[in-house]
């Protein structure tokens, strides 16, 4: 078998660390087993508490390794456009003829978020991470909003959890 043939049947391997996540930890996204040089598409979608789908997308260019980190790389086209470990999760943002109705402060349930990588319009890997607002310390010790500096949305969050993130507001 020749090198270009075994290279092509290898499948890329979409890697998720960790797949359970609080809401403001690091999400490790990485990619191998693409070909030297190739574009390879990475989505994420969700639905928040209450049903609204929400997306996001980058493309990147594999390195001569056929290797992609989104920590490391900046993605040529997308929702984002520098490197950044949890682009894919900021940049979310409602898929479009869906409206978010509000937030569901009550539920502590994860959130699950379905990453895709895409070549030539194909789905080639595919992985899963849960993401969660509460660990078993008090939630609001994740949230990025400073009681003080912040006194509106800090007395809101028992009852919006959110998270500020540029421009975006995004479900907890």
């Amino acid at each position: 078998m020749s090198k270009g043939t075994a290279h092509a049947e290898m499948l890329p391997d979409l890697e998720i660390q960790p797949t359970d996540a609080l809401v403001d930890a690091t999400v490790s996204i990485r990619l191998r087993g693409l070909i030297a040089e190739q574009q390879v598409t990475l989505r994420a979608e969700m639905a928040d508490y209450l049903g609204c789908a929400w997306a996001s997308r980058a493309t990147f260019v594999a390195d001569r390794h056929g290797f992609v980190d989104v920590a490391n790389q900046r993605p040529v086209a997308g929702t984002y456009d520098r490197p950044d470990p949890m682009g894919l999760f900021w940049s979310m943002m409602p898929v479009e003829g869906t409206e978010p109705r509000g937030y569901a402060s009550a539920s502590v349930a994860p959130m699950q978020v379905q990453f895709t990588a895409e070549v030539n319009g194909s789905n080639v890997a595919s992985a899963t991470c849960r993401v969660q607002k509460c660990a078993k310390r008090a939630w609001w010790q994740h949230c990025f909003v400073h009681p003080v500096l912040d006194p509106i949305r800090w007395s809101s969050l028992l009852e919006v959890p959110a998270v500020v993130s540029g421009k975006h507001l995004l479900p907890c």
